[in-house]
């Protein structure tokens, strides 16, 4: 299930993270790999999905991204840019920015 999942995004993906870092697609494997059963009460909700753009090849979305764990609850928005190589979808871009409480 993990390779399907780093299947789906293009080699030179980047992303801003929460803390304002850039990172690539091994520090992404990297944190998938580690965190694939470390959480296993984890609910993630994805609403608010919103088209910023959307061309041949490409596609910008937002969306409000709430991660539930044992009590916790963080939110989020994200912006991604999704590539279409060959009719497939490949994220190349994603930014996430805390929402405040």
């Amino acid at each position: 299930m993990l390779a399907k999942l780093l299947d789906s995004f293009s080699p030179a993906f980047s992303m801003v993270t929460t803390q304002g870092l850039t990172i690539g697609l091994a520090e992404v494997e990297a944190l998938f790999r580690n965190n694939a059963s470390g959480r296993p009460h984890l609910h993630i909700e994805i609403e608010a999905c919103e088209t910023l753009q959307l061309t041949e090849d490409s596609v910008v979305c937002r969306y409000r991204e709430t991660h539930r764990n044992q009590g916790d609850v963080q939110a989020r928005w994200s912006v991604a840019i999704i590539d279409i190589h060959d009719g497939k979808p490949l994220w190349r871009y994603l930014h996430e920015t805390m929402i405040a409480e």
